[in-house]
């Protein structure tokens, strides 16, 4: 019973040492209308302890003792004694003494920036918020039931590389539910995606593979997520601006982006299509495909003036009218919506990216005028060369997605640009 309560007191003594951090006072939202990106940024993290660098400081001067000296007496001795023989002489065999070494005074300990100082996304707010959650939790689980002679309670672990699938999956639900600010305060649920993908990073730079948002032994953590991203407000700013947390290159640093496996090469086409193709509602992605994009080229001329082209991806949205009306109406006045290739980067272009998924479906699929997303297959592996099933992506797993990505600010860009007119073919 002592040891426990020496451990308990530990930790709360560890949790209040600790220099908590706000992620929302400490890390601002971004305007959605800045395009200019945003550079890192170099945090503190929450467990650092503040130290003062000149904490060594010299106590006190060196000085040499003064004592009270006997010099001659003015003129001749008095009473026959004279001051020269009375004078005591030094010994020979004395050393000088030498004055004391000055102090040496330790430099200033310089210190070491963050493991995140390189990164946009600031993935130790994640860690060190969970940290500070798990420690308070089990504090107060030990409080609500003592642990019995002879048996150790279960609590939760400190450290999430040490956590197996399941803690993890356990420990993420109620993470997301009951994290809050260091004042006690609740989470915007955008700052709650944020430390959930600083959680994702943190994983993935120590070896782990797991996937939280996409990962099927994690299902019930993308549940708990999505109740509360579904509660998403935007915010303004002082100046009136809408803001956001999230931005896009979070999701590729956090590998939410790409095409690193079949679900988040379907998370990255649900992103595009959203961002530049202006489908905003779950019905509108599922009412997607194969047979509304086309692949167009343009002339464009090079950086050394020689002639090229550029390669689109053209969508022709569906006609709002039925029956006679939409057949009577031009395929010209339909709207038109672009997505054009990124030649600095081809992981990250549209263009490749839709291609690399034309190829990993079933070719039975190609020609389908009613389905575009498809469920990856379980089984699969990275040189499969099939990654998908012939089964269309359901509604919940749609609004999952779209719930986690409304919140970025390219998106949230998006949406405003497409009030505009748009373009026509």
């Amino acid at each position: 019973m002592a040891e426990d309560m020496l451990q308990m007191a530990l930790r709360m003594a560890e949790m209040q040492s600790e220099q908590t951090l706000d992620l929302e006072d400490a890390v601002d939202a971004t305007p959605i209308r800045a395009r200019e990106p945003v550079a890192p940024v170099l945090m503190p993290t929450f467990d650092t302890i503040a130290t003062d660098p000149d904490i060594l400081h010299a106590s006190h001067a060196m000085t040499t003792p003064r004592g009270r000296g006997r010099g001659k007496r003015r003129g001749g001795s008095r009473g026959g004694r004279g001051s020269s023989s009375s004078a005591k002489k030094p010994r020979v065999d004395e050393e000088p003494v030498e004055p004391a070494p000055a102090p040496v005074i330790a430099p200033p300990a310089i210190a070491e920036p963050p493991a995140d100082a390189n990164y946009i996304l600031k993935f130790t707010y994640g860690i060190n918020a969970y940290k500070h959650w798990a420690i308070q939790k089990n504090a107060h689980l030990e409080q609500m039931a003592p642990a019995k002679p002879g048996m150790r309670q279960r609590l939760f672990k400190l450290d999430l590389l040490q956590c197996c699938t399941d803690e993890l999956n356990y420990a993420l639900c109620l993470f997301v539910k009951e994290v809050r600010k260091p004042n006690g305060e609740e989470y915007a649920p955008d700052s709650i995606y944020y430390l959930c993908l600083g959680i994702q990073e943190y994983l993935y730079e120590n070896g782990r593979i797991d996937n939280l948002f996409t990962d099927f032994f994690y299902e019930k953590f993308t549940e708990c997520l999505n109740e509360v991203l579904s509660c998403y407000e935007v915010r303004l700013n002082a100046q009136g601006m809408l803001v956001c947390r999230i931005e896009e290159e979070h999701l590729w640093e956090a590998k939410q982006l790409g095409a690193h496996s079949p679900h988040v090469l379907l998370n990255t086409l649900v992103y595009f299509n959203t961002k530049h193709f202006m489908l905003r509602s779950p019905e509108d992605h599922l009412g997607l495909s194969f047979s509304h994009i086309m692949k167009h080229w343009k002339k464009t001329s090079t950086s050394s003036g020689k002639p090229g082209r550029s390669v689109y991806l053209r969508y022709y949205a569906p006609s709002q009218f039925g029956g006679d009306a939409a057949q009577k109406r031009k395929k010209e006045e339909l709207p038109v919506f672009e997505q054009s290739e990124n030649v600095d980067n081809p992981l990250r272009c549209p263009v490749k990216l839709y291609e690399f998924y034309l190829s990993k479906c079933p070719e039975s699929i190609k020609n389908r005028s009613d389905v575009f997303y498809l469920v990856p297959e379980r089984s699969c592996v990275p040189d499969s060369p099939v990654w998908y099933s012939a089964m269309s992506l359901g509604l919940e797993g749609m609004t999952r997605m779209l719930n986690r990505l409304r919140v970025v600010r390219e998106i949230q860009e998006s949406q405003l640009t497409s009030l505009a007119v748009p373009y026509y073919n």
